[in-house]
């Protein structure tokens, strides 16, 4: 019986954001930044519509999708393996076990801001390494030269997520202000 069988459809992407850092040392500019965060943006928008965070957010995880055969492209967001829906609803639509404990709903709501933090100084530092020390990246945030994006990754990088940057000071911040 075919309601008795599931299939995945997935989308050809030419490949993780990583494969697009830069052989130099410089990391992507400050405009490169924006597209592809405005885009990221948009699908951690839908996902807090939801109640989900997606636990496993980093740059290997955001894949590049080109327009045709232009330097156009659509940020996609993928492996929700770890994904986690925040809600006291015991089954969804989705198959995501649901966390009802509101201090590790807390805490989880504000892990994937300060990844999103370390995947912006990635960008920015062109940095290939995904497990880099909090103190070592807070070392280097001077050296970032927009000061919206500085100010951002600084609210970002916070060890106590009780004082990180929440998700409407982030979606708010402006460093989004300008238009791309």
């Amino acid at each position: 019986d075919i309601d008795d069988e599931y299939y995945i459809v997935m989308e050809l992407c030419e490949g993780a954001l990583t494969k697009y850092l830069p052989d130099s040392k410089e990391g992507f500019t400050i405009y490169e930044i924006k597209v592809v965060m405005k885009q990221l943006n948009t699908i951690l928008h839908e996902l807090r519509s939801r109640e989900i965070i997606h636990d496993d957010m980093k740059l290997e995880n955001i894949l590049i999708k080109f327009k045709n055969n232009s330097k156009e492209f659509d940020v996609k967001l993928a492996d929700y393996g770890k994904s986690k829906l925040l809600s006291t609803k015991k089954e969804n639509e989705w198959g995501i076990k649901p966390i009802t404990n509101e201090t590790l709903i807390k805490e989880l709501e504000k892990n994937d801001l300060y990844v999103i933090g370390v995947d912006l100084y990635r960008m920015y530092f062109n940095e290939k390494n995904v497990n880099i020390p909090l103190d070592d990246m807070q070392k280097k945030l001077n050296d970032i030269s927009d000061k919206e994006l500085k100010n951002l990754v600084e609210q970002l990088l916070v060890k106590d997520y009780n004082i990180r940057i929440d998700w409407s000071g982030y979606f708010n911040h402006s460093f989004f202000d300008l238009d791309v």
